[in-house]
């Protein structure tokens, strides 16, 4: 098959490091430009697709792997690519991240200047490099929602799912086994009066467990009808990356809660500050992940939003399109200093960025109840 260039291992569908090339044997080296078709896989478990990618560097191959499996694999050339030898002393074709240059000469040559001509028209290319075998489930299960509205998981849900920063929240779900993340639609409370606020509700969406979930970290986000039919896509997809981080903050608690319970310690101290923060204090969910939202996750959200909007809006819009719903907390289990706190917050957010609570709700009115063109298409999707 070659000699061995480069690998990465994953655990968890994540890398965790790169695994560097043995001595070659027979210290021999090749200057010959090798062919997409010249790359094996060796799959000590399964993988699920490789790809190379000939970057607009003339001596680079940029070799992306993409695995959700627990396992290790490799990826061989067949020759080697690389330059140097005996008296070259180093294998000065291989750089210490995921590049093989392209090129070299025999013992104790130096490395090739270019693609060869009849390679020029690879560059740029992206080419499967193995053959993908049966894809494996990845457990976001947009079906319900699709079903529905799909220019809510067309337009919006899955433009959210390119970006890194949203999936380094749903990453957890993002797997062929539980736990797993499910969207749908459903009725929730609209423009319902609440005698405790004296304000109307809106609710955009809830986040709950799974009920098949036995450790409590597979999620089900419902998007409120109402929202889907009648508010701003910019709204819709606020709304998303807030319930996302529901379900991100839920699973992280849940799953802290099950390993202390169970005598393991592997989670973050600070999902242990956050676990004791909300089990033992009692604190409803509202507040804590609200805090949480407001604290620590707040500048996230808005730039996964501008990014998701092309930055059509102004950053003042963004941040008063993700500040819709923070403000809400359970009454219940709720100390009046503990209101206070999360209050302030929200208050702080405010002034920092210039917004008056006239204009906040106002704004907020002509994005629940939006003008035609700013909703969601009917059809099209």
């Amino acid at each position: 098959m070659g000699n061995y260039i480069t690998g990465y291992k994953y655990s968890k569908g994540s890398v965790t490091h790169t695994i560097g090339p043995p001595a070659p044997v027979n210290n021999i080296r090749t200057n010959d430009l090798k062919k997409v078709n010249d790359v094996n896989c060796i799959i000590q478990t399964y993988y699920v697709s490789v790809t190379v990618n000939f970057s607009s560097k003339p001596k680079e191959v940029n070799t992306t792997y993409i695995s959700y499996d627990y396992s290790e694999w490799h990826c061989y050339f067949s020759p080697p690519m690389g330059a140097g030898g005996p008296d070259g002393g180093t294998f000065v074709g291989i750089s210490p991240g995921d590049y093989a240059f392209v090129g070299g000469g025999g013992p104790g040559g130096s490395a090739g200047i270019d693609c060869t001509p009849q390679d020029q028209s690879q560059k740029g290319k992206k080419v499967n490099g193995c053959p993908v075998p049966t894809p494996i489930t990845v457990e976001v299960i947009t079906t319900p929602l699709r079903t529905n509205y799909p220019c809510a998981d067309a337009l919006i849900l899955q433009n959210l799912m390119q970006q890194q920063d949203y999936v380094s929240l749903i990453t957890q779900f993002q797997t062929s086994q539980r736990p797993s993340l499910t969207w749908q639609n459903g009725t929730l409370p609209w423009n319902q009066y609440d005698s405790q606020t004296g304000k109307y509700t809106y609710q955009e969406g809830a986040t709950g467990e799974d009920p098949q979930s036995g450790m409590g970290t597979s999620m089900i986000i419902t998007l409120n009808t109402s929202l889907l039919d009648n508010s701003s896509q910019l709204f819709i997809a606020s709304t998303m990356i807030h319930e996302s981080l529901h379900a991100y903050l839920r699973y992280n608690i849940n799953l802290a809660y099950y390993n202390a319970n169970n005598g393991y310690n592997n989670y973050p101290d600070w999902f242990s500050a956050l676990d004791a923060f909300y089990t033992i204090k009692g604190l409803p969910s509202n507040y804590a992940d609200h805090y949480e939202m407001l604290t620590d996750y707040f500048n996230k959200a808005v730039g996964i939003l501008s990014s998701w909007d092309q930055n059509r809006h102004t950053q003042k819009e963004y941040v008063m399109t993700m500040l819709y719903g923070l403000d809400t907390i359970d009454s219940s289990g709720v100390s009046a200093d503990m209101k206070a706190i999360i209050t302030q917050v929200f208050n702080d957010m405010k002034i920092n960025n210039g917004i008056t609570d006239s204009e906040l709700n106002k704004f907020w009115r002509d994005n629940l109840n939006a003008k035609n063109s700013d909703r969601l298409p009917k059809s099209g999707c």
